[in-house]
């Protein structure tokens, strides 16, 4: 077997409207320790209305080493998209994923490649950080396990032999795990490398990102059909399917108290009782937040925080939190309503 530290590696960007951080990105890009003729950049811009490509543009006129490449596509299409363009158009053997919004260590892009030591490593990844805590889900960022994009790699060769990202993931939410569990089921490793290091900043989110956060989970009823026996242990706690049968069904603990509620309701309509209907949701509705609040309670801040958070917290950012986690869970509950129907499996 040749000697990996000397593959040629291609470096795939997907960014949509990223003016604000795309040249820190490509900042410490160009500043790799990997020799500069041995990678390339590639940024695929997935329609974006800034100056993000006006941007990249200028920075290549300045730089020749690393090769700087920028892929336009017409139409927003998703990062399953815009990486398989990337991949399409990629000249290394070894494939490199990092996000617009990221900030990868000098040495990041040399440790990857030294883990793929072996042909049975199909994939590395490595260790993302954050200079902050996390609290889930005002505070956010990409850290902790999974196989996420902002900081992994493969073997060309390999992403081809899966059939590339699966381009039914329209957003940015469930694509990067399904191709990892896609190289893992080929009988492939993927290996840790915590010394590849890309640090993320945390994300400040408002109700409205909150919702449209939980809106992605639409995708949880594809990669449950693509991979019902991984989703045991996929997702938050309270939404990681309790009861499984794998061609057809996958219920949470929030799932199941929303049968519990939607049984309950049903029940009461056909009483033509609205006075019942009325009582007996508020009843049902009462109950699921009590639920909630207890499991929270029990559970502590353990389930929402990551990282180093301040030695006190506000009780309105507590009460904040825990309104959002419910909401977050609420609509989770309703988008894996909706993406049953869309890809024809029940997980809720």
């Amino acid at each position: 077997m040749g000697n990996d530290s000397e593959k040629f590696v291609s470096v795939i960007v997907p960014v949509y409207n990223a003016s604000k951080t795309i040249k820190q990105l490509i900042t410490c890009l160009i500043n790799q320790s990997y020799p500069k003729d041995k990678y390339e950049i590639i940024i695929v811009d997935d329609g974006s209305r800034d100056e993000t490509v006006e941007i990249v543009t200028s920075i290549t006129k300045e730089i020749f080493k690393p090769d700087i490449k920028i892929i336009k596509l017409e139409h927003n299409c998703g990062p399953a998209t815009a990486r398989n363009r990337g991949i399409i158009e990629a000249k290394g053997e070894i494939i490199a994923f990092t996000d617009a919004d990221t900030l990868p260590d000098t040495e990041w892009l040399k440790e990857l490649v030294k883990a793929f030591d072996d042909d049975k490593v199909g994939g590395v990844r490595g260790e993302t950080l954050t200079d902050s805590y996390l609290l889930f889900p005002i505070r956010v960022a990409p850290i902790g396990g999974g196989y996420k994009t902002c900081n992994i790699a493969y073997r060309k060769e390999i992403l081809y032999n899966i059939g590339l990202f699966d381009e039914r993931f329209k957003h940015p939410f469930g694509e990067d795990g399904d191709v990892a569990h896609r190289v893992i089921n080929k009988g492939f490793l993927i290996k840790e490398n915590p010394k590849a290091i890309v640090f993320h900043p945390v994300k400040e989110l408002n109700l409205k990102q909150v919702i449209n956060m939980a809106m992605l989970r639409r995708y949880d009823a594809l990669f449950f059909r693509k991979h019902p026996k991984d989703a045991k242990v996929y997702g938050e706690r309270f939404m990681r399917p309790l009861l499984i049968i794998p061609t057809f069904l996958g219920l949470s603990v929030a799932g199941i108290l929303t049968f519990l509620y939607l049984i309950i309701a049903l029940i009461l309509i056909l009483a033509s009782k609205a006075i019942y209907f009325f009582l007996g949701s508020l009843l049902v509705i009462n109950l699921f937040i009590f639920f909630f609040i207890f499991l929270f309670i029990i559970l502590g801040y353990k389930m929402v925080f990551y990282g180093n958070p301040p030695a006190k917290i506000s009780v309105y950012i507590k009460i904040k939190c825990a309104i959002l986690l419910l909401v977050f869970y609420l609509t989770v509950v309703v988008s894996r309503i909706y993406g049953s129907f869309k890809y024809k499996i029940l997980m809720i």
